[in-house]
């Protein structure tokens, strides 16, 4: 791609994002019995977003759902992961679905602002579309500090208020941070727009409210 073509590319590293590894021989039937969207149309080049309500259908928690391997990585914020971690285990049961707090293997970058499609080649680790909005270009999720490659590909690396005045402007809220947990309700919050909700899949935790507000 020409060097021109990225001038406008941004890329922020994720500092506030923790990553939760659901592995497993029954993770994404775990989980997709658990929250709002299709975790059966994730693979390797499309993740979703995605939320995990009280049985009032009220906001817990939001993410995106990548798949690594053959794991899927739940990106969340890094503050509240270990309450995650608490009410996933809670659910597990019996289910053949381990969690692992992969937030120290892994750094977790948005590259946005301009033409983002044709990076992913060139960067080390793992670069998805962001699902939530084409203003918000992609996530790379890397073993490594990747800095210098996105500034060799031209990407100017800025602050995360950068990165927020882009969401913001896209209409994203960014969890706990705009989002009352356990009083609100995600499609006053626009979770249905953002591609969070699946009206087709089976049951979820809270889908009785979510599905009349719905309607």
């Amino acid at each position: 791609m020409a060097a021109h073509s990225q001038s406008s590319v941004q890329a922020t590293a994720l500092t506030r994002r923790g990553l939760l590894r659901v592995s497993g021989a029954s993770a994404r039937a775990f989980l997709q019995g658990l929250v709002t969207n299709d975790v059966e149309r994730v693979n390797e080049s499309t993740p979703i977003y995605a939320a995990l309500l009280t049985p009032q259908g009220k906001f817990l928690h939001d993410f995106l759902v990548v798949q690594l391997g053959d794991a899927l990585l739940l990106d969340l914020e890094a503050e509240r992961l270990q309450d995650l971690l608490r009410r996933l285990t809670m659910y597990r049961l019996r289910a053949a679905v381990d969690f692992v707090d992969a937030s120290n293997e892994l750094m977790v970058y948005s590259v946005f602002g301009g033409e983002t499609e044709g990076l992913g080649d060139q960067l080390p680790g793992t670069f998805v579309r962001d699902p939530r909005s084409p203003v918000l270009g992609h996530r790379l999720y890397s073993k490594s500090d990747a800095r210098q490659d996105l500034q060799a590909l031209g990407a100017n690396m800025v602050g995360p208020e950068a990165y927020d005045a882009f969401r913001i402007a896209a209409g994203v809220p960014d969890g706990s941070r705009d989002i009352p947990v356990e009083k609100a309700v995600p499609l006053e919050y626009g979770f249905d727009s953002l591609g969070a909700v699946s009206y087709e899949k089976g049951c979820y935790i809270g889908q009785e409210l979510t599905a009349r507000t719905h309607n």
